[in-house]
């Protein structure tokens, strides 16, 4: 598995993202429940996190983008992030019944929100039918973890051409 530790300053930018957006959110009267941790200021962090961490292992340029309905990595992937710890060292990848069939969610998980590891992807549809059907305060969601296919078998996103090392593209299957 591919892991990366991301630098004081990645994890403050990732951080300092999430602030901004929870701030916004709340000046729009959208605010989110946050659930605050006492190693970062906001939890939805992770999910920055978990996603500069993503483009780091394949050479991506992070721009952050909100967005729940659609990708939030190039055009094809969701990245989402969970925390690994002692009652759950191997968190499973949540995909809610809401989420597009057609995205590539990608699993990250983290111990210390420093260090990250990706466990593996699946299409949403995939793992709609393969995975465990259960509402985890989230909605109707599934829950994936043996169904996982290998990072080397990663999709490719044509969105992010020219965004990533030249040789890093020889691995996955091609979507446009």
């Amino acid at each position: 598995m591919t892991e990366i530790t991301l630098t004081p300053q990645q994890v403050e930018q990732a951080v300092q993202y999430a602030v901004r957006v929870d701030r916004e959110a709340r000046a729009r009267n959208q605010a989110r429940t946050i659930e605050t941790k006492k190693t970062d200021r906001s939890a939805s962090s992770l999910g920055y996190k978990a996603q500069l961490a993503f483009c780091l292992m394949l050479g991506f340029q992070w721009n952050p983008k909100i967005d729940y309905k659609n990708a939030n990595v190039g055009q094809i992937y969701k990245v989402r992030g969970r925390q690994r710890h002692a009652g759950n060292p191997s968190p499973a990848l949540l995909v809610r019944e809401k989420d597009r069939d057609d995205l590539v969610f990608v699993h990250v998980t983290t111990e210390d929100g420093v260090t990250f590891r990706c466990e593996g992807w699946i299409r949403g549809a995939d793992a709609k039918r393969e995975g465990k059907r259960s509402d985890f305060g989230y909605g109707p969601s599934y829950a994936v973890q043996r169904s996982l296919r290998s990072m080397e078998s990663l999709p490719i996103d044509h969105s992010l051409d020219g965004k990533k090392p030249e040789d890093a593209k020889t691995n996955g299957d091609s979507f446009e």
